[in-house]
């Protein structure tokens, strides 16, 4: 683990062992992408995402 941590490797964790031991949802089955999806949060915070996500940005210039 620790040459792991020094040279900056990753592990994407597709195995089902990995994410078994990690506690992550198992990739396994047709429902995983739909799950993927879902967002977890009140109603009012995604209608104000969405409101956000259609306004123009907004350009600010430092001086």
């Amino acid at each position: 683990m620790n040459e792991a941590a020094i040279f900056g490797k990753v592990d994407d964790l597709e195995g089902l062992k990995e994410n078994v031991i990690v506690g992550h949802l198992i990739p396994a089955g047709t429902g995983g992408r739909e799950y993927g999806r879902i967002v977890v949060g009140s109603m009012e915070e995604y209608e104000s995402l969405m409101t956000l996500k259609d306004e123009e940005p907004q350009v600010i210039e430092e001086e």
